[in-house]
């Protein structure tokens, strides 16, 4: 699947998608490489700042668990906020920021 991502070809990112959905079944069926959301950083809509600021450290144990992960939040006030104070942090605890891109097609899950 790399190739494909190098050559610019599409993948798909999902909040979730189920194995008997039919998003699921159509990508499957197309070869579109897939992956999924780890954290959802603000999935409710009164999240404050410390509650993002808690799932962004959820995100840094998955990610130094299994190398990678993928969060998805909203433009919100709070987000951008926690984001603001996180973001700078991170290059000096061994973290970086790649494209989904890269994730997706590390994780393709096969079809």
């Amino acid at each position: 699947m790399p190739d494909r991502m190098e050559r610019g070809q599409p993948s798909l990112l999902a909040n979730r998608i189920r194995p008997t959905g039919s998003l699921y079944q159509c990508r499957r069926r197309i070869g579109l490489p897939y992956a999924a959301r780890d954290v959802f950083v603000d999935d409710d809509a009164g999240a404050d700042a410390a509650t993002v600021a808690r799932r962004l450290k959820q995100v840094e144990r998955i990610a130094r668990r299994t190398g990678a992960a993928i969060a998805i939040g909203h433009p919100r006030d709070a987000t951008l906020s926690a984001l603001e104070d996180w973001l700078p942090t991170l290059a000096g605890r061994g973290f970086a920021l790649v494209p989904v891109s890269t994730i997706v097609a590390r994780r393709d899950v096969p079809g």
